[in-house]
């Protein structure tokens, strides 16, 4: 199976001609389709000209090529097709940079048996050893690659980036990239990490030497069981857009995806009723505690740290309080039920085990979904290529004003009505 996905990659500072970066290679078959390039500081003077391609230098023969015109931060997404086999090396190739600044591109691409590609990143000097926890992936999942990067290059030797379903320096399975000195992008590693929406995953770099700012981008293999939802319809964006036809269906199907799966990262939960197995919690000191997928659905098993941190503790569930909604439970009307004195003096700390999400998409999610879908699409060529334009001058006189930003209006105060703090 192959889906589309959104890739992005970059180059800092100032641009200049024949400037070029390679970028990581894919684990499997893929096919870049179309991409968009933007800059910080727009060209003078001249268009800026911008390609993707396959072989390096300044004569490829597979390449996609597009042009950001002499005073636009935006260029114009182009379309085409190189097909690239696991582990070809693709670039990014600045043809002429008419003193353009800060690159980025957003690449469209289809990945075979890729069902979606996640981001964090971590700002700041990297500390070593450096270990923090992400978010768990949505669904049941593998995943099967990994490229680290960093603002600010190691020296003196590499700085050593895993993705890992266990704290420490001996986890169970790990895919690891390897920051080269001097150089700001890491190896494309590959490996199996079969995960769920309860797995503890985690990234750790060590040794750093130095490192800065690091981004790390995970992708997963086809998930099986409870995936990642769209939570908007093709045929409600093309009704509120008022769009007929089918032309512009399968943009539409790539961005709902697409959307769906960047409003469900930012809430940092799942929509799609999912059960979840031993999910940490910490009731900080309170008899309470809030699970990180509400609405519960069906609470299974509470178990509370007791001692040498394992989580011994059984909760009698007919003791406990609950606001499905909302996702607390209260663990016994007095408290902590008679769990012994090593856990009434924790912190609190325990793993539920419940169903959590909802049958259907809310449907003021639903609805800000669409209006995204169409913000997304109405940035793209085929629909005007609005973004960064804030207003123009008509031809028929008078002027015309877009909106412009990462958020249609209204979606992030609805996403933040639901958004969990992980």
């Amino acid at each position: 199976m192959a889906e589309n996905q959104i890739i992005r990659g970059g180059i800092e500072g100032v641009l200049s001609d024949a400037l070029e970066v390679e970028l990581p290679s894919f684990g499997q078959a893929t096919t870049l389709l179309r991409f968009t390039p933007r800059v910080s500081t727009a060209p003078s003077a001249a268009d800026a000209v911008i390609r993707i391609q396959k072989q390096s230098g300044g004569a490829p023969t597979d390449f996609i090529q597009a042009t950001i015109v002499n005073g636009a931060l935006l260029g114009v997404q182009a379309a085409g097709s190189i097909s690239l086999s696991a582990g070809d090396t693709w670039f990014l190739h600045v043809v002429t940079a008419s003193g353009a600044e800060w690159l980025e591109v957003t690449v469209i691409a289809d990945v075979a048996n890729v069902t979606g590609i996640i981001d964090s990143t971590f700002p700041g000097v990297l500390v070593d050893p450096f270990e923090v926890e992400i978010p768990s992936v949505p669904g049941v999942t593998t995943i099967q690659r990994i490229v680290a990067r960093v603002a600010t290059a190691p020296s003196g030797g590499s700085c050593v980036v895993k993705i890992q379903d266990g704290s420490g320096a001996a986890p169970p399975n790990s895919i690891t990239s390897t920051i080269s000195s001097g150089s700001t992008i890491g190896t494309a590693g590959v490996g199996s990490i079969a995960v769920g929406p309860s797995t503890r995953l985690y990234v750790r770099a060590t040794p750093t030497n130095g490192a800065e700012w690091l981004q790390v981008e995970l992708e997963l293999a086809p998930a099986t069981g409870a995936a990642a939802l769209d939570l908007t319809t093709l045929a409600c964006v093309k009704d509120e857009a008022n769009i007929s036809g089918t032309t512009l269906d399968a943009l539409i199907a790539t961005l709902i995806s697409a959307v769906s799966a960047e409003m469900t990262r930012y809430m940092q939960r799942q929509i799609a009723p999912v059960s979840y197995t031993s999910e940490r919690f910490d009731g900080e000191g309170e008899n309470w505690f809030e699970v990180k997928h509400p609405p519960i659905r069906a609470l299974t098993a509470i178990n509370l740290e007791g001692d040498l941190g394992v989580y011994s503790e059984a909760v009698t569930l007919a003791g406990t309080k609950r606001d499905d909604v909302a996702g607390v439970v209260w663990i016994g009307a007095d408290g902590f039920q008679d769990l012994d004195l090593v856990t009434l003096l924790g912190a609190h700390i325990g793993e539920v085990t419940y169903d959590g999400g909802f049958p259907v998409v809310p449907l003021d999610i639903a609805q800000k979904a669409c209006l995204q879908v169409i913000h997304e699409l109405n940035q793209t060529d085929r629909r005007g290529g609005r973004l960064g334009l804030q207003q123009k001058v008509l031809d028929s006189g008078g002027t015309s004003t877009y909106v412009v930003g990462k958020w249609a209006p209204g979606v992030r105060e609805t996403l933040d009505a639901y958004r969990t703090e992980l």
